[in-house]
């Protein structure tokens, strides 16, 4: 669920560097945290690699007929 949230807090944090930035609106230590918070978010979004070398979000998906664990092992879908 906290994965969920991370891409919109992304572009949030995103603007939010935008405007730090740019307008001077706050310390530009702010603007350049908000920075890298956000590419840090948009890494949580996409997932890291897990073992088997196949991205996370992907090894449950139900589109194909077999499904891979996190072992990288295909098993049937339920």
């Amino acid at each position: 669920m906290f994965t969920l949230s991370a891409l919109p807090l992304a572009v949030v944090l995103a603007a939010a560097a935008v405007v730090t930035l740019r307008h001077h609106a706050f310390p530009a230590w702010l603007g350049r945290l908000a920075v890298v918070a956000a590419a840090t978010h948009v890494l949580l979004w996409c997932g890291p690699p897990s073992a088997a070398g196949h991205w996370r979000r992907t090894a449950g998906s139900t589109t194909g007929g077999t499904r891979r664990s996190c072992s990288g092992r295909s098993r049937r879908p339920s």
